[in-house]
């Protein structure tokens, strides 16, 4: 015999308790059984246990029926509970119009009571194991199917990768989680299809923001985790406004404002650095921010230095084409410059200097703070 924390877990639901037993009795000896009485009992269990690969079930029950507890087993915002096994209990009576019906409803199978136990276990078995291969088939895929951004197991493996350069070129490095704000009151006032549209919109919108190399995964049902390379607390912080603002100027398909809350970590690269604490810090960061939505919580740092996005925006000045400042340099000692086309100049390569003085410390800081205050008189 398996040992218990080796075997599945079926839910039996029905208001007879000599049905519950007998199936209790049936299934014991290869499966972990967990019984409910009506619907409700039965969402309340799924909700407790997700280890649940199967649920048989009655139709005709208290409180919440079998069809009632089917279609909202199919409509769960998780997409684990929604695709699970359900075999309905039909009984002899029940003639093949309630048969198709449930299959229209979602229904994996269906079992005619009384039932044999050698015909219970066997579709418990099938079933079980099927459930179970889909499952394990799924972490392997690398794509989340709704958002088309990684899944959890491949953000994993990517970020592992993105890690290890990070460490060996000693380059910045920062991860970014956002959880869309009311999301459960979006999917229980628009139902399922519109809480899809702004998942997907949210997504879209994540895409464009980051750049090719960052990598962006859906790991639970309206939470995303971002890995930002070669970037630091300052371009973090400066990724999350734009982001905060993207989702605030995009359309979606309903009437309330769509927002995020966002905390990120920001770590100091050494050799023992791994991502599973990266990724610990970025949660510690996004349930601070979840008391104050409009902030940008950074890991490790106190209250009062938690960054607003909207605060600060990004000073710009006037920029110009650098090759056509550097020919007519070349070509008439640039003579033909005039005051406003020199400031877009000394502007435009501001960036790639405050770049190199960072990552060469040529400790010029001063320098570049006096003509950035230049810049933008």
């Amino acid at each position: 015999m398996e040992d218990s924390q080796h075997k599945a877990t079926i839910l039996v639901v029905d208001d007879s308790k000599v049905m519950l037993v007998a199936a209790a009795k049936a299934l014991k000896g290869e499966f972990e059984v967990i019984r409910a009485t009506d619907g409700r009992e039965a969402w309340d269990a799924i909700q407790q246990h997700p280890e649940i690969s199967l649920v048989f079930s009655d139709l005709s029950m208290p409180n919440m029926n079998g069809y009632e507890l089917l279609d909202t087993i199919r409509g769960s915002e998780d997409a684990k509970t929604a695709k699970l096994p359900v075999v309905i209990l039909t009984g002899q009576e029940d003639g093949d119009g309630t048969k198709e019906k449930v299959i229209q409803a979602g229904a994996t199978d269906f079992l005619i009571k009384p039932f044999e136990p050698l015909d219970l276990l066997s579709r418990a078995r099938s079933l079980s194991r099927l459930s179970s291969e889909v499952n394990e088939l799924e972490k392997k895929v690398s794509l989340d199917k709704l958002t088309r951004l990684y899944t959890d197991n491949s953000f994993n493996d990517s970020g592992e990768r993105a890690l290890a350069y990070a460490v060996r070129h000693s380059t910045d490095i920062s991860i970014m989680r956002v959880d869309i704000n009311d999301f459960s009151s979006i999917f229980v006032k628009h139902g399922k299809q519109i809480a899809e549209s702004v998942l997907i919109k949210v997504s879209e919108v994540i895409k464009s923001v980051l750049r090719h190399e960052d990598i962006a995964a859906r790991v639970a049902v309206a939470k995303f985790t971002m890995l930002l390379i070669e970037t630091d607390r300052e371009g973090v912080i400066h990724v999350a406004e734009r982001l905060r603002k993207a989702i605030a100027d995009a359309v979606f398909e309903i009437s309330e404002k769509v927002s995020v809350s966002i905390g990120c970590a920001c770590p100091q690269i050494t050799d023992s650095l791994n991502l599973k604490d990266i990724r610990g810090d970025a949660e510690e960061a996004i349930s601070r921010a979840l008391a104050e939505p409009e902030k940008t919580v950074i890991a490790g740092e106190s209250e009062n230095t938690v960054q607003s996005a909207q605060t600060e925006p990004v000073k710009k000045g006037p920029r110009i084409d650098l090759s056509a400042v550097l020919r007519e340099v070349d070509n008439n000692e640039g003579k033909r410059l005039g005051e406003k086309q020199l400031n877009a100049a000394l502007n435009s390569v501001l960036p790639l200097l405050s770049f190199l003085n960072k990552k060469m410390l040529l400790g010029i800081d001063d320098v570049i703070q006096q003509l950035e205050d230049r810049v933008l008189k």
